[in-house]
């Protein structure tokens, strides 16, 4: 396989050039080739996979988002738990997800300042979208589904629907 990415690929006269073409190649060979393997229900995880690598690789995804994605809440200082406030639906958002907002309001200020407290304000509009039959597929509420990227509105849906991750990816 690795031959032929190299027979494929276009000379470059820039080395740099000639190494990109190459990783090009390369991937996209290797993943029409991993994918032929796979059951039709692991290609969508295998491509999340490959995908979110590159764009961990190229810093595009910060570490911090990708174990926000992963594990979930990250530790917060016990002053900030006791500042904590109170779940507003907690027959709907479950304690870890509201552990998840309140640790990425805290951890990420820069990135999700306040959500914890912007889903307490708007909770009407924030109840609208995570009862919403497939919220994956809707723009969350206020300035968050412009100041977030792609990536950092799986974060939220896992807080609120972790089950709609998988059509998501």
């Amino acid at each position: 396989m690795f031959n032929t990415a190299i027979d494929i690929s276009a000379p470059k006269d820039e080395l740099e050039d000639r190494l990109q073409e190459l990783i090009k190649n390369i991937t996209e060979i290797l993943y029409t080739n991993i994918s032929r393997g796979l059951f039709e229900k692991d290609k969508i995880i295998y491509s999340f996979l490959i995908t979110t690598s590159i764009m961990r690789n190229a810093n595009q995804i910060k570490i911090t988002n990708w174990n926000s994605l992963l594990r979930g809440a990250s530790v917060v200082s016990l002053a900030q738990e006791k500042e904590k406030p109170a779940n507003p639906d907690p027959k709907l958002i479950s304690i870890t997800g509201w552990d998840l907002l309140y640790s990425l309001e805290c951890n990420e200020p820069e990135i999700f300042p306040s959500i914890a407290n912007d889903v307490i304000d708007k909770h009407e509009a924030w109840h609208k979208w995570y009862t919403s039959e497939n919220p994956h597929e809707e723009d969350l509420p206020g300035e968050w589904n412009t100041s977030l990227t792609s990536f950092q509105k799986l974060i939220i849906l896992r807080a609120f629907r972790p089950e709609k991750l998988l059509f998501a990816f």
